[in-house]
């Protein structure tokens, strides 16, 4: 054991003038007071107390090529960990010499092989190539040569959880070829070399020219500031700001990828606040109902789908501002109507002969109701309704028919058709539109979803508007193969249209459950991972080529935080939202009962 007087005598020798200063014997500074009472060295580690352990390491050799992404993993590692850089210059006349004189001697060494007959060693020749380039940047780019010591020093709070980390940092280093020692019998020597003293007592140095030493100073994590951008986060590498403009992106696609509670939902909501701020559209797929207090705060428009809603959507409208409405909309019909009748999940719901039926039945609706294909002037003319086309095939009275209007009866005249046989009566007037899924039964989620879609694209399309479309939860259309090919269109066509697709879901596989699913992740220009389960890492680690430190980072991550992936940035981010905003973004039951009973719930 030894205390802050054993410090200030090894200062004092190394640092004469050092005698003035305030760490003068007798003298009581703020220094005195905060630092700790007493020191224990052992062999490899320190410790200050019973919680507070540390072990100094020092690298004694670099490999030849060392990737930016080993230097970022040490950086980086997922534990207290510092890093102390000494860099001296050397002389260059004297380097110049050493060189001269090694050179030469790798070459007589070559040469004499050769004089022998001996086969090549490719090792010395490889020396003397890599000795011949420092000779010649030394001479054309006068590149200074500097001696340079590495130290790094992790702390813990126990002996084992040290030992475990130790264990796991080693890896790193012996996986990225870096020759690194514990400090042996030289702990006390490690820490005043950490601290910062400028006083290197542990003398253990390399050469190095000034390139490499550039690669090595840890300001890996950049900065990302968009002027025009939305508030991202904090970065949790250096404190700044993380600003985004989404629309300047190769696309305007993002997905969030975490464990349930990592705070998935709580940045959409604080992303949807601020786009509806800046005069960008919203629209979200609300499967869970949680956007209701934030979206009447905003002034939104919350639409509320289940069965018995007096919100109304017509599967047969058509886009009046379409090249060709009709056809167009018979496609969305079409579609709508492979949903309501599938009976099993990827199987086919209409033959082609069916196909070729709703065709014919479809045109005969449409002109019945005034629509004109060749006549523009009636495609703003109100469409026919489900039950209006239900008329249409049972006048058909042939077989075919008959069996297509018994399989859409419960939509057009039965239970269901309430909801479904009627005359939209949504417009969309304000700058957040929510769909509320939350009491829609799971068995008619995907015949809603469609429609939502089909609403979507004929709005996206009609105006050229900044827009988001927002899905939380988005595992469970993900799922269905229907709304997967239509999220993955979107995922290809909105960008030409001033558009983006935003989707969130708990688990990676999601956006591996089939091709519409894997596109829309692969073609995602931003990327936001929250907390992991360690059985998601090794999928997670393959699809976005995380670094060892990136994986066993998302592993630890408290709720709020997060790893921002872009093409070009890989930035460890803080979703830090406002005070006041938190009742309207919150989900936890708990504290969604006691912002309602305390007033806090916006109306």
């Amino acid at each position: 054991m030894f205390g802050l007087e054993r410090i200030r005598r090894r200062l004092r020798r190394e640092q004469p003038g050092i005698q003035g200063s305030p760490l003068e014997i007798g003298g009581r500074s703020i220094i005195d007071h905060i630092a700790p009472s007493g020191l224990f060295l052992e062999l490899d580690y320190f410790h200050f107390s019973t919680t507070e352990y540390g072990r100094v390491w020092f690298v004694e050799d670099w490999p030849e090529r060392l990737g930016l992404t080993y230097l970022h993993d040490i950086y980086s590692f997922p534990g207290n960990l510092r890093v102390s850089i000494f860099v001296r210059p050397l002389d260059p006349r004297l380097v110049l010499q050493s060189v001269k004189r090694e050179l030469t001697q790798l070459r007589a060494q070559r040469l004499s092989g050769q004089q022998e007959g001996k086969i090549p060693d490719y090792g010395v020749i490889a020396t003397e190539r890599s000795t011949e380039e420092v000779l010649r940047k030394l001479q054309e780019e006068r590149a200074p040569i500097l001696l340079v010591s590495f130290y790094v020093c992790l702390f813990a709070r126990s002996l084992d959880e040290l030992n475990k980390a130790s264990r796991q940092l080693e890896e790193l280093f012996l996986d990225a070829g870096v020759r690194a020692h514990r400090a042996m019998a030289k702990q006390e020597a490690g820490i005043i070399s950490m601290l910062p003293l400028g006083v290197n007592l542990l003398n253990q140095a390399r050469n190095m020219d000034s390139h490499a030493l550039g690669a090595m100073f840890p300001f890996v994590s950049s900065d990302y500031l968009a002027p025009r951008g939305h508030f991202m986060g904090i970065n949790r590498a250096n404190g700044t700001l993380v600003t985004m403009d989404i629309f300047e992106e190769e696309n305007t696609n993002l997905i969030t990828v975490g464990n349930m509670g990592s705070g998935k939902s709580m940045f959409l909501k604080y992303q949807v606040e601020q786009a509806v701020i800046t005069g960008t559209r919203c629209m979200v797929i609300d499967l869970e109902g949680e956007f209701r207090p934030l979206c009447m705060d905003l002034g939104g428009t919350y639409l509320e789908l289940s069965t018995a809603a007096e919100h109304k959507m017509n599967v047969l409208d058509i886009n009046p501002e379409d090249r060709d409405p009709l056809t167009e909309g018979y496609y969305d019909f079409l579609g709508w109507l492979e949903v309501a009748l599938r009976e099993r999940r990827g199987e086919p719901s209409l033959s082609a002969r069916e196909k070729n039926l709703v065709d014919t039945t479809y045109k005969e609706a449409m002109a019945g109701a005034g629509v004109q294909q060749e006549d523009p002037s009636t495609w703003r003319t109100p469409p026919p309704t489900l039950s209006t086309w239900y008329q249409v095939l049972r006048e058909r009275g042939t077989p075919d028919a008959d069996e297509l209007a018994e399989r859409i009866a419960r939509y057009a005249v039965g239970l269901l058709a309430e909801a479904f046989d009627c005359q939209t009566n949504v417009t969309i007037d304000s700058s957040l539109v929510v769909f509320d899924l939350k009491d829609v039964p799971d068995e008619l989620k995907p015949v809603r979803v469609r429609q939502i879609q089909s609403f979507i694209w004929s709005n996206v399309l009609r105006e050229m508007r900044p827009t988001l479309v927002i899905v939380d939860e988005a595992w469970w259309l993900l799922q269905d193969l229907e709304t997967a090919r239509d999220l993955s269109a979107m995922a290809r066509r909105f960008r030409k249209r001033y558009a983006g697709l935003w989707l969130s879901t708990q688990h990676a596989e999601d956006f591996a459950r089939n091709t519409d699913a894997e596109f829309i992740r692969d073609t995602a220009s931003v990327v936001l991972l929250f907390a992991q389960n360690p059985s998601a890492i090794p999928l997670l680690e393959g699809r976005f080529a995380l670094s060892g430190a990136e994986t066993r980072e998302l592993v630890v991550l408290h709720p709020g935080e997060a790893l921002l992936l872009t093409r070009h940035h890989r930035i460890p981010l803080y979703i830090a939202v406002p005070k006041e905003r938190y009742p309207l973004y919150t989900t936890k039951p708990q504290e969604v009962i006691a912002f309602r009973e305390g007033g806090g719930e916006s109306k």
